[in-house]
């Protein structure tokens, strides 16, 4: 684990000494075996796929930073054979359209989330949650209780690291001095709009399988440029920011008090979820299940899709 933090240290201040912007050309996004639709949110427009029959319960599936729907392409295939399987491009991300007047908050990304939610008619959903994905997906579980099946969560928002904060940095160690220089107004944009760090480095770093090129351009493609890249520039902000600490912790007490069924996917070591997340976990959560899918560290997806959709259809045919 310290090793990997070394290294994503490495990659920021190597990336923040070069002084030309990276820029990608000649980019597509891959051809997945899903259908793509698209639908209008608040003015905008989010990118959505689709699998399995639409008459079965659904789930959804949602991402972080600063990945797409692409992130769920080995949990699709087996979690559609027995359920209908939304999985969106948060607005900002993927092919979802970028606003330009839209800072990207907490708040913003959860509006734009029951918009999605409301114009698909999407009813007794269960959510299946990944990193920023947790953060919208927790508060609209707890804003839409009657609208909410289930909650499956991986690498997510959670105690002790979150709500975000002091602690939040302390507790990711030499990974703390990462976050901490994204957010510096200067050094955070250098990293993560001009040298696109997060895709660059984080995604690689984080995943423990080595991405062959063509998945690593299928991540490089919703950011050709510097100025695609605000939506992930905005997340770390989000750790000064007053509307979000009282957004996850909103949701956080509501989960303490919740009847609703939650499944825990564990990595060891993890990054957002250490052990100590595993115990704040089985000591609030009423009705707990955890499935240790062994080692891993952020990206789980991409190490352990296949699992990840077993253990879902297991889970809630049990329900």
């Amino acid at each position: 684990m310290k090793k990997m933090l070394a290294l994503t240290l490495l990659v920021a201040s190597s990336a923040l000494a070069q002084t030309a912007s990276i820029q990608y050309t000649d980019l597509a996004f891959p051809t997945l075996p899903f259908v793509s639709h698209w639908v209008e949110v608040n003015g905008a427009k989010m990118h959505y796929l689709e699998a399995g029959d639409p008459r079965k319960d659904t789930v959804v599936l949602l991402h972080g930073i600063p990945t797409w729907s692409y992130q769920w392409r080995k949990v699709i295939p087996k979690l559609a054979e027995k359920h209908h399987v939304i999985a969106p491009d948060l607005i900002g991300f993927g092919r979802s359209d970028r606003p330009l007047n839209l800072g990207y908050s907490f708040l913003d990304h959860a509006a734009f989330l029951e918009g999605f939610m409301k114009n698909l008619d999407l009813k007794n959903v269960t959510l299946v949650v990944h990193d920023l994905g947790s953060v919208v997906g927790f508060h609209y579980a707890a804003t839409h209780q009657d609208n909410v099946r289930a909650m499956a969560f991986m690498e997510a928002a959670l105690p002790p690291m979150f709500p975000p904060g002091p602690q939040t940095l302390s507790l990711m160690g030499e990974g703390g001095k990462m976050f901490q220089a994204f957010l510096d107004p200067v050094q955070g944009h250098a990293l993560l709009e001009d040298q696109n760090v997060m895709v660059e480095g984080m995604i690689p770093q984080m995943t423990l399988r080595k991405l062959s090129e063509a998945e690593m351009n299928a991540y490089r493609a919703p950011f050709p440029r510097p100025e695609d890249r605000k939506p992930i520039w905005a997340g770390p902000q989000q750790f000064v920011n007053p509307e979000a600490v009282q957004l996850i912790q909103g949701y956080i007490q509501w989960m303490e008090t919740s009847e609703m069924p939650f499944l825990q996917f564990r990595v060891t070591p993890g990054f957002l979820n250490p052990e100590a997340t595993a115990i704040w976990a089985k000591s609030h959560l009423k009705h707990l299940t955890t499935v240790d899918l062994g080692p891993g560290l952020h990206f789980v997806p991409e190490d352990h899709g296949e699992e990840i959709a077993e253990a879902l259809n297991s889970w809630l045919k049990k329900l």
